[in-house]
Order: structure tokens, then C-alpha cells, then sequence
């Protein structure tokens, strides 16, 4: 027998040893043994854990995937077990361990793992590990997560979600399973869209978070543009529907991604979808303080007396989203007819006239401002039209100037009368 055939001969021997001891092991035994395995071979490749093991890698494997299956549900040494198959998971080369830890059931394992509600934080940050290194093996994994339901179950996982680097695997977890996915990305999309009803509010801000770096990509816009058919486009408008009422939220955080989300949704080049947004901001500037939307009052606050209603709010972002993005939207000119008219000059009128709510004032004057700017014929005709001589003059000379009260009277009785 040669030095070669020896060594393999030894090598085989302790192999077996190996295997034996884990079969015939109990649970200390066995945990034990992963706990070596892991500071052994974290870090390695796939082919220097087959130098290690020979041939044998793949059946210590299918024991630690088989030992997962049978008892997750117990959360016996479950964070050694995860971190063991993370680490072929994660070997160079090492993708046959990938499709024998599927094949065997492990991601069903891993999804199933994550529905129970009592699992710890750390198992729970483990699994999601283990789901977005699966997921980031290719097209095929994310829609076999997908068919798996995995999409529901993270979405699940995240209402629940009490610490801020569960969450943050979570998000990674949708940008992961729609980005590279069109079989399944308009229903990870609408899976995150439903999910901005939540109450929970570390909840609506990831997913707003998540939702705008799927949607506003350049490439998902030039989707949105080709087509104002089908479920793209529908998700696009129950996005808007669900995101133009918590601009009025009096969580701050809330607010701010909420204005972020429209203004991005703003660069669609879609004339349905632009007119969509002005029609939506539009109610907004309309609203009176009587006229509390459902949706905003789902995340209202406590509200100190000192503080702007959620409608002063919505109507001060409202304009500012416009102002803001006024160049980009005319450059559709269907966009342009809508805003140019005169139930739109009434509600910006009316909202220069809020005494209550000093942003309404200032961003609805920027707002007027701009469409003078941008067409100044039109604007000054409007303003004339329905405000008279005298305060076409002093708006269009200065839009942030204080008025006198029978002018501000004035301009309120316009909002009064749109409709």
C-alpha cells in the first residue's frame, strides 16, 4: 500500500469514526460536535472541506440538515445547526451543498423555523442568514422561496420584528427576493405594499424603505413607462393610494418616508401615474381640518395641543412634493393640463391663505411661484381669473408676503368652493 492509499485509508477510517459518533450520539454528543466543526471550518472553501472530509461532506451534511428537520421545533442547538450549514452554504465552490441542503427539505426547514412566534432572536437573525444566502445564489432559489411562501412569512416575521439588526436582515430579505426575480417581483412588491396598512410603525418605514429602492429603480421606471396596464402599474396606484395619507402622520420618520416614496414616484414618466400623483396631492391641499383621512388617523399620536394637525401636515407636504417636482412632472403634458387649472389654482390659493400652519403657506407660495415660472401666462390668467386684479398683482410680485385679512378671507372662500 502506497503513502497516498494510506492516508486516504486513514482518512476514510476516521471518517466513518466520525459519522458513527454522530449517529450514535445524543444531543450534548452532537452539539459538541458542531461546536468543532465550526471553529475548525468557519471561513473555509468547499474544496478544503472536502480535503477535510473526502468524499464525506456532503453526508455530515444531510445528518446536521436531517438533525434541523427533526428538531426545530424544540430549538435543540438550533444556532449551531444553522451556523454549521451556513458554513457550506457559504464555501466557495460550494453550491452542490446548496442544492443537497434544499433538496433535503432545509429550506422548507429554515421557513418553517421562522413562522413560529416564539423563536429567539438570535435562532430568528441565524435563519434569516441562512434565507438571504440561499437567496443570493440566483434566480432559481429566489422563486423557489417565493413558491415556498417566503415572501408571507417575512412579512410576518417583520410585524413581529422587536430589534433594529432583525429588521434590517428582513430588508435585506425583500431587496434580495425582488431584485433579479420577474417571475415573482410584482408579488414581492404587493406583498410590501399591503404591508404599509401596519400599525406597526418600525414596520411602515422599512417597508416604504424597501418598497421605494424596488420600485423607483431606474430600470423598474422604464417597466412603468412601457406599460400603464397590468399588475405593475395597479401596484403602482394602490402604492400611491396607501402612501399619500401618511404624509400627514405625526411620526416624523413616518412622514419623511413617506415624502421620500412620492417624490421618487414622481419620476415615473408615465402620464397615468403622474396624473394619478396630482389628483392624490391634490386632495390633499383641499382638505380641511374637519376632514381627517382614515389612514392618517390609523397612525395618529398623541397629539399635543401645540402641534400642526396631521391634515396641516399632509397639506404643507403636499405641496412641497409638488414645488419640488414640478420641472419633472410637466415634462408630461398631460401632467401639466391637469395641474394648470383652475380647480388646482383654488386649492393652492386657498392653502397660502392657511393662517393655522405656517409651511402650508410657505410651500404652497414656492408652489404658486414655481407654476409662474413654468408658465407664467397661464398662471397670471388663472390667479386674475379667480382672485381679481388686486391679488393677482400682490401674489405675483410676492407670493410669501403677509396679507391683509379680507384678502386671506378671499382666498379661503376659493377652497371652500373646490371641489
Amino acid at each position: 500500500m502506497t503513502g497516498a492509499e494510506r492516508t486516504a485509508s486513514s482518512a476514510l477510517r476516521w471518517l466513518r469514526h466520525q459519522l458513527r459518533s454522530w449517529d450514535k450520539g445524543d444531543r450534548t454528543t452532537r452539539t459538541k460536535m458542531l461546536d468543532e466543526f465550526i471553529s475548525r471550518h468557519a471561513d473555509e472553501t468547499g474544496p478544503q472541506l472536502e480535503k477535510y472530509y473526502g468524499n464525506g461532506a456532503s453526508l455530515f451534511l444531510t445528518r446536521i440538515s436531517a438533525w434541523l428537520k427533526l428538531t426545530y421545533l424544540e430549538g435543540i442547538a438550533l444556532n449551531k445547526q444553522l451556523e454549521a450549514v451556513s458554513i457550506f452554504l457559504s464555501a466557495a465552490n460550494g453550491t452542490r451543498y446548496l442544492a443537497e441542503f434544499v433538496d433535503f427539505g432545509g429550506l422548507l426547514s429554515i421557513l418553517d423555523l421562522l413562522s413560529i412566534k416564539d423563536i429567539n432572536e438570535e435562532d430568528k437573525c441565524s435563519a434569516l442568514r441562512l434565507l438571504l444566502q440561499i437567496a443570493h445564489a440566483g434566480r432559481f432559489y429566489k422563486e423557489l422561496i417565493c413558491s415556498f411562501n417566503g415572501m408571507q412569512v417575512t412579512v410576518g416575521l417583520l410585524e413581529a420584528a422587536n430589534f433594529p439588526h432583525t429588521r434590517l436582515l428582513i430588508y435585506d430579505v425583500f431587496l434580495v427576493l425582488g431584485s433579479g426575480n420577474p417571475k415573482y417581483s410584482n408579488k414581492v412588491q404587493a406583498e410590501i405594499i399591503a404591508m404599509i396598512s401596519t400599525r406597526n410603525i418600525h414596520a411602515l418605514r422599512l417597508g416604504m424603505q424597501a418598497i421605494r429602492r424596488l420600485v423607483c429603480s431606474s430600470t423598474h421606471m422604464h417597466v412603468i413607462q412601457a406599460s400603464s396596464r397590468g399588475h405593475t402599474h395597479n401596484n403602482l396606484l394602490q402604492l400611491i393610494d396607501k402612501t399619500i395619507p401618511l404624509l400627514g402622520s405625526p411620526d416624523f420618520e413616518v412622514q419623511y418616508e413617506a415624502f421620500e416614496l412620492v417624490q421618487s414616484l414622481c419620476m415615473s414618466k408615465s402620464s397615468s401615474v403622474g396624473v394619478y400623483i396630482v389628483n392624490s396631492l391634490y386632495k390633499l391641499l383641499i382638505k380641511s381640518s374637519q376632514e381627517l383621512d382614515r389612514n392618517v388617523q390609523l397612525h395618529l399620536l398623541m397629539e399635543k395641543e401645540n402641534e400642526a394637525s396631521p391634515v396641516d401636515i399632509a397639506q404643507a407636504t403636499a405641496a412641497k412634493i409638488l414645488y419640488q417636482s414640478l420641472h419633472r412632472l410637466f415634462e408630461n403634458e398631460e401632467v401639466k393640463e391637469e395641474v394648470m387649472t383652475e380647480r388646482y389654482f383654488r386649492a393652492i390659493l386657498s392653502t397660502i391663505a392657511n393662517e393655522r400652519h405656517y409651511e402650508s403657506r410657505q410651500h404652497a407660495a414656492n408652489l404658486f411661484e414655481t407654476l409662474t415660472t413654468l408658465d407664467m401666462e397661464k398662471s397670471f390668467a388663472l390667479t386674475q381669473e379667480l382672485a381679481g386684479d388686486e391679488l393677482m398683482y400682490l401674489l405675483c410680485e410676492n407670493p410669501q408676503r403677509d396679507l391683509e385679512s379680507k384678502h386671506l378671507d378671499a382666498l379661503r372662500l376659493l377652497g371652500q368652493t373646490a371641489h
